[in-house]
């Protein structure tokens, strides 16, 4: 126990100290251009909506992200390990958007550089011209020396910050952008709070940080009162942040939720009824059109036949639906139903 603890404090050290890489934006490769059909997207993690298009981002080796317009797709291989297990997409502009990776550490417990960053995908001249790439690396460092302050809101913090997620490690697969006042929350699978749940978390300067000027900087966290769920998507609609969630790893169970949270009233998350959306088994991406209609992407099989974007998508509309407001973090959860007596 003590030489962990030992190792845990040693690393922290080390992660306080670390910084960012400066770089430029670098050209994107020619994209590839055909209909909106593709095998890999069957392996959709991440998903932005941004003027009439589409951006979808997958998790497996090639990490390509998808552009979708009508019935056109433009498919962005960003090879090599730099944008390993992208699991989120937000975006900053109508020409500019952010991929974040996992941040999480291998199934081996391992530092693998390939999951520490994050992308700033950008078209300077509309979404019809050419794309660059910027990466800021070190993300991870920043985000487990801003979570080493809040050591009493986790369960393990121990676990949290050394092993994979299946273990109780971290890792974040949701990003929320409020384009009004320049707010990234982020939103956590793995590494579970006090409560047994996920976490949300701000950084308040993510344009500052991608153009390389300043270090993240992050606000006050939230905790999500639902055990054993965490977050696998969010998105930012209507002045909320709504969050897609789901099963945390090593906890495998059917279904998939959808709440939503206003950053002004912290403490308040409200779950919509969707019996529909509990029978997904593999819900990952999430947007909100200007309908108040959810779109939930699933990411299937990649060895099924190739599939456009139909196959992987579903709709609920949420105007006018049955919520419920969950418990604040840190309150008893309310005791389980009595059964009915039975009658004579």
């Amino acid at each position: 126990m003590k030489s962990r603890l030992a190792l845990t404090m040693t690393s922290l050290a080390m992660l306080i100290a670390g910084g960012a890489l400066a770089q430029t934006a670098k050209p994107v490769p020619k994209p590839t251009t055909g209909a909106a059909t593709d095998k890999a997207l069957l392996e959709v993690s991440a998903v932005a909506r941004v003027g009439d298009a589409t951006f979808l981002a997958g998790d497996e080796e090639d990490y390509p992200v998808w552009m979708i317009q009508g019935s056109t797709l433009k498919s962005f291989t960003l090879k090599g390990s730099v944008y390993g297990d992208i699991e989120a997409l937000a975006p900053l502009s109508d020409t500019d958007v952010l991929i974040v990776c996992s941040q999480a550490l291998g199934e081996d417990g391992g530092y693998k550089a390939k999951r520490t960053r994050l992308g700033l995908l950008s078209f300077p001249k509309g979404l019809d011209g050419d794309a660059t790439i910027t990466a800021y690396d070190g993300f991870r460092d920043d985000v487990i020396s801003y979570l080493s302050e809040n050591q009493k809101q986790f369960a393990d913090f121990t676990a949290l910050t050394t092993k994979a997620p299946r273990e109780g490690g971290f890792s974040i697969e949701g990003a929320a952008y409020d384009q009004k006042n320049n707010v990234l929350y982020l939103g956590t699978r793995d590494g579970r709070s006090t409560d047994g749940g996920a976490v949300i978390f701000p950084v308040t300067n993510i344009k500052a940080v991608m153009a390389q000027t300043e270090k993240p900087k992050f606000g006050a966290m939230t905790r999500i009162q639902i055990s054993s769920f965490g977050v696998r998507d969010m998105t930012f609609a209507d002045g909320r942040v709504f969050i897609l969630f789901g099963a945390m790893r090593g906890m495998q169970k059917p279904g998939a939720s959808i709440a939503s949270w206003n950053p002004a009233s912290p403490g308040t998350v409200e779950m919509y009824d969707i019996p529909e959306l509990g029978k997904l088994m593999s819900a990952e991406a999430l947007y909100i059109d200007q309908a108040k209609t959810a779109h939930v992407f699933e990411d299937l099989d990649d060895s099924k036949a190739p599939q456009d974007i139909a196959s992987i998508e579903h709709t609920f509309k949420l105007a006018g639906l049955t919520t419920k407001t969950l418990p604040v973090p840190g309150t008893p959860a309310p005791p389980p139903a009595s059964p009915a007596a039975p009658t004579k």
